[in-house]
């Protein structure tokens, strides 16, 4: 999440970085998507003094659009890779959720 960062990242910027580091911790921990508009609702209460968790507007279908038209096509390389660079298997079976 690095390449988001300036030194000099206007508030804007720091809360767009909040919205994806947010939706990236609930894809990469299978919290579904409507998640965020309980979280949404209860940021800003959280953190009253911070002027980035005041103006944090994530709910599910932005989140859901930040992951799959952003997010997206970056972890399926990475997981590209990582299929190539060792075994793996798949089941079909529905015996997890991974």
């Amino acid at each position: 999440m690095s390449a988001f960062v300036t030194r000099n990242a206007t508030e804007a910027d720091q809360v767009t970085r909040a919205e994806v580091k947010m939706a990236m911790l609930c894809a990469k921990n299978n919290i579904p998507f409507s998640f965020h508009d309980d979280f949404n609702k209860c940021v800003a209460d959280m953190f009253p003094d911070s002027a980035i968790a005041q103006k944090y507007s994530t709910g599910k279908t932005k989140a859901t659009q930040i992951i799959k038209g952003a997010i997206a096509a970056e972890l399926e390389d990475e997981l590209v890779k990582t299929c190539r660079s060792q075994p793996f298997s798949l089941m079909c079976d529905e015996s997890n959720n991974r």
